[in-house]
């Protein structure tokens, strides 16, 4: 943060961070999403609606082949936010999760970014083991190609993500 801050101060902007003063009612706001969509609540004149903001990406081939290869079967994709540390307690659970939908559905794939030494947990490494080790499972601290390029590839089944700004 204090890097972003210098670089504003740098660039002569002088104004608040918009995340720690998000409205102003004398600047135009663009909100990344449609009226008809949101809760229904008074939207002032001065906020505009223009949809999902997407900058361009490429395509999983060619920014992972590698994954792009493995992902020829239905695949749930997890995704829980960028900068969350799961709890143990969290990762054992939603390993549960995913065992009890691999064992209802088993050509289900599941790539989950999870921030979390999941390894050294006995309990998530018990139960998604046999998974990992079959190759039905991916687990990474972070997914270098872009989500939107994931989403695109047009083998995701399910999107569990928390609804966040770049969950699109």
């Amino acid at each position: 943060m204090r890097d972003l801050l210098d670089i504003r101060r740098k660039a002569g902007i002088r104004t608040a961070f918009p995340h720690v003063a998000p409205y102003c009612k004398n600047h135009l706001h663009l909100s990344p999403s449609f009226r008809d969509m949101d809760f229904p609540l008074h939207v002032p004149g001065n906020v505009i609606s223009c949809g999902p903001i997407v900058r361009s990406f490429s395509s999983l081939i060619e920014s992972d082949p590698a994954l792009d290869s493995w992902m020829k079967e239905p695949t749930i994709l997890i995704c829980l936010g960028s900068h969350v540390q799961a709890p143990e307690n969290d990762a054992i659970q939603m390993a549960m999760a995913i065992q009890a939908v691999w064992c209802e559905f088993p050509n289900i794939q599941v790539l989950w970014k999870l921030k979390s030494d999941w390894e050294s947990s006995s309990a998530v490494k018990n139960i998604l083991g046999p998974l990992v080790s079959s190759d039905k499972v991916r687990i990474f601290p972070w997914i270098e190609p872009e989500i939107i390029s994931i989403l695109k590839s047009g083998n995701i089944v399910a999107y569990v993500h928390h609804g966040g700004a770049n969950s699109f």
